[in-house]
């Protein structure tokens, strides 16, 4: 028989060597499967910390304080699973944020240094295009535009000649049907 403190109001509490010894084989099996998922890289300690918090509450209690509480806590993890999984109040960035536990660290830096030579790549062949659009816009300006006024004036010289040679035949043909029509009188 082994006599133990409780942490919580510091009563002496009697315990007996075969439930010390259970107590014992369940707290070498909980750390047996800590380490197990350590080596497996499971990060979810939470489970075996529960395990060896409530099995270090058993050394400290009574059997029939442990019966009652059992269920009591039983109905406690369920509702806080269920509070847990789902919170209203919860946005999306703050689910964003969660997940990036899921990736590990490594993928995460593999991932940020890839993006980053993308982002860094798009600003230069940005930078590139923004230069040769504005030598582009140079050049149509200062070559273009008086390429342009000069072939208009071109065509509004042209289209007087025109004109002007219509109105040279209109006023031949004026002219010459009265000279044919002075001489067939005559």
């Amino acid at each position: 028989m082994v006599t133990l403190t409780r942490l919580e109001d510091d009563a002496p509490v009697d315990i007996s060597d075969e439930q010390l010894q259970a107590v014992a084989q369940q707290l070498t099996e909980a750390l047996d499967k800590e380490d197990e998922e350590l080596a497996n890289g499971a990060n979810d300690t939470t489970t075996t910390a529960t395990g060896v918090s409530s099995n270090m509450n058993t050394i400290a209690r009574t059997k029939e304080e442990d019966d009652s509480e059992a269920e009591d806590s039983d109905a406690e993890l369920e509702d806080s699973d269920y509070e847990d999984d789902f919170n209203e109040n919860e946005t999306i960035l703050e689910r964003l944020d969660a997940l990036k536990d899921i990736i590990p660290l490594e993928h995460r830096i593999a991932l940020l240094q890839s993006c980053s030579t993308g982002v860094s790549l798009l600003q230069k062949s940005m930078l590139k295009l923004g230069s040769g659009l504005w030598i582009l816009g140079s050049s149509v300006l200062l070559l273009g535009v008086p390429l342009g006024i000069a072939i208009v004036g071109e065509q509004k010289l042209l289209e007087l000649e025109n004109q002007m040679s219509l109105q040279q035949y209109s006023s031949d043909l004026l002219t010459g049907e009265s000279k044919e029509g002075e001489a067939a009188k005559a």
